[in-house]
């Protein structure tokens, strides 16, 4: 999933994305999800709360989730947020790609 809105700040936006990912992973017709931030120069911390429970979910469906191309900026709120251990993070698509595919 390529993330285009490089402000994910406003609420429908955030709502309307959230039910995307959060159908598909309850959907599980995949088992692998990965989500590339390399157009989001910014986001709020209900931004990172979908993240979360997108995670719950694709855990309940052993769905795996990986997250790529991640802004320093970005990065920065989810070490403030304690988040950077929760989630695999990769600095690339490409690297995202492979960890998925072992």
């Amino acid at each position: 999933v390529r993330l285009k809105d490089s402000r994910l700040v406003e609420d429908p936006i955030t709502a309307e994305l959230a039910e995307e990912l959060y159908e598909m992973a309850r959907i599980g017709e995949h088992n692998k999800m990965l989500i590339n931030f390399e157009e989001v120069t910014f986001m709020t911390s209900a931004m990172l709360n979908v993240l979360i429970a997108l995670k719950k979910k694709a855990a309940k469906t052993n769905t795996g989730l990986s997250l790529c191309s991640i802004s320093s900026l970005i990065m920065e709120a989810f070490g403030i947020a304690k988040l950077k251990g929760e989630f695999d993070i990769h600095a690339n698509e490409r690297g995202a790609l492979a960890a998925l595919n072992r």
